[in-house]
């Protein structure tokens, strides 16, 4: 009753359940019968359970299950194969029926095909002719911004020289405020290193100097710049003149004589500066730094005009080259139609051939 019951769910038919209940009862029995020997012979026991009974019966109704599930997914697997190939043969049939419609047509495509071979091929020809005009003015594109590229590296070289310089001078002129400004316009009786950085200041700004008879009694007139300083330390914007100073175009005059005067001058060095006075050491960086920048821009400035005239040169050569290329994308895009349509009429005859095998 216990079999019958659990295997209720398998749907056999009623003779191979009652089978099916018999052989579960004999190896229930069996085993107890074992059992028994087993403890006779062995002095072993060997305890067969209900629960082993119930564990014989789901194990086999759980591997007539599985099997079935196996047997019917092979068997639905074979009859889908079954109806493709019927389908297959059906559509092979209509196909065969279209291409002996068609078989004249794909005769004069393959003719077609022929003479469009035989364009392609002339028309690579002229393709190749232009990839090597256009590749040889790429060569000659290329020699003269390579050209460019080496003049400007060259000037950014040169450049790099005086960077450093002006940026510690600019450095030096931002930290530099209008208290220490005040400090040094108030000197009645300023160092002569303070007089000697002012000075220079001045004659980069072009200012003149008023004259005096000489303190040490000589009788000669001498230039002095103490005066045009105080008014200049008293604008409000000096320091912004002197960060918008235009470095690029010192007058000839002006840079030689403070680079003979100043820049070499043993006392005009900004740690000696320093001791004397802050602020005036930062004007003392930034003239040095103009200076230096003047050196190196008289150096860069006829490679930036050689640098010009290489780019003025180069611009139209790239219109040149960017035309042949226009006109060789365009001698490439037919011979490309032109075997997107025989690959076309050779897959068609293909198809023929193959389907008439």
């Amino acid at each position: 009753m216990v079999a019958t019951s659990l295997l209720q769910e398998t749907k056999l038919e009623a003779s191979l359940l009652a089978h099916c209940v018999t052989v579960c009862k004999y190896f229930h029995h069996s085993i107890d019968d074992l059992a028994h020997r087993f403890y006779e012979q062995l002095r072993r026991r060997y305890y067969v359970t209900p629960t082993s009974y119930l564990e014989l019966v789901f194990t086999f109704k759980q591997l007539l299950l599985k099997k079935r599930s196996e047997i019917l997914t092979l068997r639905d697997r074979y009859v889908t194969g079954l109806e493709k190939l019927k389908e297959a043969k059906l559509l092979i049939t209509e196909l065969q029926k279209e291409l002996k419609l068609l078989q004249p047509r794909l005769v004069e495509t393959s003719a077609n095909t022929e003479a469009l071979m035989i364009k392609i091929e002339q028309d690579t020809i002229q393709v190749e002719r232009k990839k090597e005009l256009v590749a040889a003015d790429e060569a000659v594109a290329n020699k003269k911004f390579a050209d460019a590229q080496a003049i400007k590296d060259d000037c950014e070289k040169e450049l790099a020289k005086a960077v450093p310089a002006l940026n510690a001078a600019t450095d030096a002129l931002n930290t530099l405020k209008q208290d220490d400004i005040r400090v040094v316009k108030a000197m009645k009786n300023p160092p002569s290193g303070v007089k000697l950085v002012m000075e220079a200041v001045c004659v980069m700004l072009d200012l003149k100097p008023e004259r005096k008879p000489d303190p040490n009694g000589s009788g000669k007139m001498i230039e002095d710049y103490w005066a045009p300083s105080q008014k200049l330390l008293g604008d409000m914007k000096f320091l912004q003149n002197l960060l918008h100073y235009d470095k690029e175009n010192i007058p000839t005059k002006i840079i030689t004589h403070v680079r003979n005067k100043f820049y070499s001058h043993p006392d005009f060095d900004p740690k000696k500066i320093r001791m004397v006075s802050m602020a005036c050491e930062g004007l003392c960086r930034w003239v040095r730094a103009m200076v230096v920048y003047d050196q190196v821009i008289k150096i860069v400035a006829p490679k930036k005009q050689a640098l010009e005239a290489a780019n003025h040169e180069l611009a139209p050569q790239n219109e040149k080259l960017e035309e042949k290329r226009k006109e060789l994308r365009e001698v490439m895009c037919e011979p490309r139609k032109m075997c997107e349509i025989k690959d076309i009429a050779c897959r068609t005859i293909s198809t023929y051939r193959i389907t008439v095998w």
